[in-house]
Order: structure tokens, then C-alpha cells, then sequence
């Protein structure tokens, strides 16, 4: 299944994003970042889970 969640985001993030208020989900998450701003921060594990 998480193969298809992947899919899913990957090909319909806007419908997913989209039917999401994201004020209120930062709003009740203050901690939420963007994908970016995650990756930026888990680089160096992201890069050793993968070699």
C-alpha cells in the first residue's frame, strides 16, 4: 500500500493539498513544514538510508 500513497501524492498532490485547509492544519500543527523545508533537515539520514 504505501506504494500506491506515494502514487497518489505524486500524481494528484494538488487535489490532495487542494482539499486541505492548510491555514488551519498549521494552525493545529504550528511544527508542520514543507517537504523542502523536511528534507533540508533529514538530508544526511535521507542520503544514508539510500546508499
Amino acid at each position: 500500500m504505501p506504494t500506491k500513497m506515494f502514487q497518489y501524492y505524486a500524481e494528484d498532490s494538488t487535489r490532495f493539498t487542494g482539499d486541505r485547509d492548510l491555514n488551519l492544519v498549521r494552525e493545529l500543527n504550528p511544527q508542520l513544514q514543507t517537504f523542502r523545508d523536511w528534507l533540508s533537515e533529514h538530508k544526511d539520514k535521507v542520503t544514508a538510508a539510500t546508499n
